[in-house]
């Protein structure tokens, strides 16, 4: 960034930096001195009218202003006009007088602050040394006199270039100010989101659970309670024991509820592959479906989240089956192949026409897509369904076994 292309981007402010106006009221202020200057000095109107050196006192104020002003800065052009007008006025003075204004240091603290690095290549060498020792070479100074004059313009030229990096750099911490600011704003509003976007897959998550746990263990328990009234009049003892496991197939629903409700630590119980096993054999039990189950031989332990995703799958598929297809016969089996591992359910219910997945398919495809897998629903023309849940292993499946 240089002094040009921030007085660019107060354009768009409609003000300059605030160092601008206290530089602009200095110049104001060191024009009428000048007047001033050719009052106490009588020697003036003798080579200079009073008319023509307020004319030439104007013009040298005003000229340089048409390159300096809001929402404008030509630094080669205010450069080249306070040269011209200013320091015309001050070689005049000096060389028909045997005077040494000074009134060229305003202008030369100012060129200073508004040179580019563009401009500064010809303001600093000019304004620091050839201005300086023309000066010394029209008006006949010791050379001592010339070298304490280009150190003064030295000096207040360097002062006034430091200003403008000094003005410059606030400016770059200010704007990187409200960048941060901005960017904070941006992060706190994308923490609410990132927060609201949390607790509804939460709220999602939760849903999805108890829609497994709780939809498998009441169309379970009401299968169940059905097949026992059917049985109750025939066999009471028969019933009474289906009634007891029913009751204790209940009992595990609403325990397992319960844990995802109060989202508690699973327990350490059974491997998946035996509690697969155990879904199958109480599901048929209190269903009277006939569900078989063929694991994997070369499978001993499951991961922790595949057996959680197939559990779900699992129950949700097995209540589709009896619920949906009014399937009769189930089959599932569970099948590592190199780095993927199928759980495949088949059933013998009624086949589906035109196949749209439900709140219950799609929470078990959203589940497998979370774990970098996919689900599979094949409908037969005459009957039967073929649900395929696939998961990726991140290594061989028969290596952890």
């Amino acid at each position: 960034m240089n002094l040009q292309s921030l007085m660019y981007q107060s354009k768009k402010k409609m003000n300059w930096h605030w160092m601008n106006r206290v530089l602009f009221m200095m110049r104001s202020i060191w024009y009428p001195i000048g007047g001033l200057y050719y009052s106490v000095h009588p020697s003036l109107g003798k080579v200079l009218p009073l008319y023509l050196f307020i004319l030439w006192l104007t013009l040298a104020y005003a000229i340089p202003l048409l390159f300096w002003r809001k929402k404008y800065i030509q630094s080669h052009l205010f450069a080249l006009s306070e040269l011209l007008f200013s320091g015309g006025l001050t070689l005049f003075i000096h060389v028909h007088t045997d005077l040494n204004p000074l009134m060229f240091m305003i202008p030369t603290l100012i060129v200073g602050f508004l040179s580019t690095q563009g401009a500064l290549k010809w303001t600093a060498p000019v304004f620091m040394i050839a201005f300086p020792s023309l000066r010394g070479i029209i008006g006949n100074l010791q050379v001592f006199e010339t070298i304490i004059t280009a150190m003064i313009s030295s000096i207040m030229f360097c002062t006034g270039y430091c200003i403008q990096r000094i003005v410059i750099l606030s400016e770059e911490n200010r704007s990187q100010l409200q960048l941060i600011e901005e960017k904070n704003k941006l992060l706190e509003e994308y923490s609410k989101k990132v927060e609201q976007m949390t607790l509804w897959e939460e709220r999602n998550r939760m849903a999805q659970e108890l829609h497994d746990t709780v939809g498998h263990t009441f169309t379970t328990a009401i299968m169940g309670m059905d097949a026992i009234l059917y049985t109750m009049e025939h066999s009471p003892e028969q019933a009474r024991q289906n009634l007891s496991k029913l009751a204790e197939m209940t009992r595990g629903g609403l325990e397992e509820m319960r844990n995802t409700v109060h989202r508690m630590a699973a327990r350490k119980e059974e491997n998946g592959i035996d509690k697969m096993s155990g879904i199958c054999r109480a599901f048929s039990e209190h269903t009277g479906v006939e569900v078989g189950y063929v694991p994997d031989p070369q499978i001993k332990l499951l991961p922790n989240d595949i057996q959680h995703a197939f559990m779900r799958c699992l129950q949700e598929s097995l209540t589709n089956a009896t619920r949906h297809g009014h399937a009769t016969r189930v089959q599932v089996s569970v099948h590592a192949a190199d780095r993927n591992i199928e759980l495949r359910i088949q059933n013998n219910g009624k086949p589906i026409p035109h196949l749209q997945f439900g709140f219950g398919l799609r929470t078990m495809e959203q589940r497998l897509k979370e774990k970098g897998g996919m689900l599979k629903v094949e409908s037969g023309k005459t009957e039967g369904v073929v649900i395929r849940c696939i998961l990726p292993m991140g290594h061989s499946i028969r290596e952890q076994a």
